[in-house]
């Protein structure tokens, strides 16, 4: 007699065969793809789930695949609190003085994206070094130039491809997810909203600001704080970490605590920057004294 399959996946194929016949397609396209089919089977259940590398950012519509049925071992043995970091680039590309470094922009880009990683394993081990976590990271910075990609872009996406992210924390309760979102593509927008030849809300995200033909970025910071309000409410349990120097993202996080506080979830504010001065209360949001210039 032939072996049955194992009651977890026979469970998720006939969770998967219900949503086709009753033409669930936003059960079937759900970013939390496999994993979300499985809840409903096993709610009280960890899931092993690590992201398969074919997802271009955390919410696109994935393949379901065995990879997604996994977990790496440094996960294992406890509840998994999913992390998506909130990365400014530019900020991060300040505070490791890399902006007008002479290193080629590919370089650069891999040494934001390593540095800023294991910055962000270190302060979740310094927050609480008792849970287990799996982060995925969302860059915000102007990626276009009309419809036209910045050399920024493309240095990062070549950065991230060349990067093995099993090594990118020194933790071993920190998992950095190597389906790497970009802050052009919104969390949560229409379908008609999006450019379909480069699977972006934001084109123009950076403008020339004078006749001398200086750049600005516009809509970055506003739509990092529209995904971090979005994912507060889509998965309030969930931890959100903002890395950002700029004042004006504390009214969204402030909001978005509000309302993960219910469903336990939190969020964190990672500055290099020491404030002086500040009134603004942000007791149990600034992560303080995790920072290192040689990380």
């Amino acid at each position: 007699m032939a072996a049955s399959a194992p009651k977890s996946v026979t469970c998720t194929i006939l969770l998967v065969l219900r949503c086709i016949r009753n033409e669930d397609k936003a059960a079937l396209t759900n970013p939390r793809g496999i994993g979300h089919l499985q809840r409903r089977c096993y709610p009280n259940k960890a899931l092993h789930g690590a992201e398969p590398r074919t997802q271009v950012s955390r919410w696109c519509p994935r393949t379901i695949t065995d990879q997604s049925l996994t977990m790496p071992q440094s996960v294992r043995g406890g509840a998994r609190v999913s992390v998506t970091a909130f990365v400014d680039w530019q900020s991060q590309m300040y505070n490791w003085r890399l902006v007008t470094s002479s290193l080629e922009d590919e370089h650069k880009a891999s040494l934001v994206l390593e540095r800023t990683s294991r910055m962000i394993a270190r302060s979740l081990t310094s927050f609480d070094g008792t849970g287990r976590y799996q982060v995925s990271l969302r860059l915000y910075h102007g990626w276009t130039k009309g419809y036209q990609d910045m050399p920024n872009r493309l240095a990062v996406r070549r950065a991230v491809a060349a990067t093995d992210f099993s090594e990118l924390s020194r933790s071993q309760i920190v998992v950095i997810n190597s389906n790497v979102g970009y802050g052009d593509t919104l969390l949560t927008a229409r379908t008609e909203r999006l450019y379909a030849p480069k699977g972006i809300h934001l084109p123009g995200t950076v403008r020339i600001r004078d006749r001398a033909g200086r750049r600005e970025e516009k809509m970055v910071d506003t739509a990092l704080a529209s995904d971090l309000l979005s994912l507060a409410r889509s998965d309030p349990a969930d931890w959100s970490i903002v890395l950002a120097e700029d004042d004006d993202l504390v009214p969204p996080i402030f909001t978005a605590e509000a309302w993960k506080a219910a469903a336990g979830g939190r969020v964190l504010l990672l500055q290099k920057r020491i404030p002086t001065g500040r009134i603004v209360n942000l007791d149990g949001l600034l992560l303080n004294g995790v920072w290192n210039d040689r990380s």
